[in-house]
Order: C-alpha cells, then sequence, then structure tokens
C-alpha cells in the first residue's frame, strides 16, 4: 500500500500445484514459472524458502506442451533442481 493507504500490488498471475505435489507452475507472459522449495534451505537458515525459476513456454495447441519442457530435438531439458519432480 502506498502512503494513502491505496493497494499498490499488481497481480502478474496464478501458480498451480504441480502433480507432484512439490511445486507450484503458472505462466507469466512468454514463460513459463516454477516455484519449488529451496533444497538448500536446511544446510542454510537464511537461504530463501523457495526458488523462483524460469523456462520457455510451450503451446500446448501445438503439441508438446507437456511437462518437463524439451527442446527443438525433443530432448528434455530439466531444470536445476527438479530431478525429483
Amino acid at each position: 500500500m502506498d502512503s494513502n493507504g491505496k493497494n499498490t500490488l499488481v497481480k502478474l498471475g496464478g501458480l498451480w500445484a504441480m502433480p507432484s505435489g512439490k511445486g507450484y507452475t503458472g505462466r507469466l507472459g512468454n514463460a513459463k514459472v516454477i516455484l519449488l522449495p529451496n533444497r538448500s534451505k536446511a544446510n542454510n537458515p537464511k537461504a530463501p524458502d523457495f526458488d523462483l525459476l524460469i523456462a520457455p513456454w510451450e503451446d500446448r495447441e501445438k503439441g508438446d506442451g507437456g511437462w518437463p519442457p524439451k527442446d527443438a530435438a525433443g530432448v528434455t531439458n530439466r531444470l536445476p533442481g527438479e530431478d525429483d519432480i
């Protein structure tokens, strides 16, 4: 809120729980947004609670829009820290 009490927050999008239950995913413009728990939190209490990752959006109507994202050759592009998603 600003000094006059007016809400200045802007909604950018929404997130949905991943089927694995280990994170959240959504869309922001032409990017896929992924929110995952920070795995290094246990070793460093000052570390952030979550990691926010961005990946290119893949249009599901064009075919391969599933998870995990794939490159043009159909090879899975795993994001850092998502080995067990």
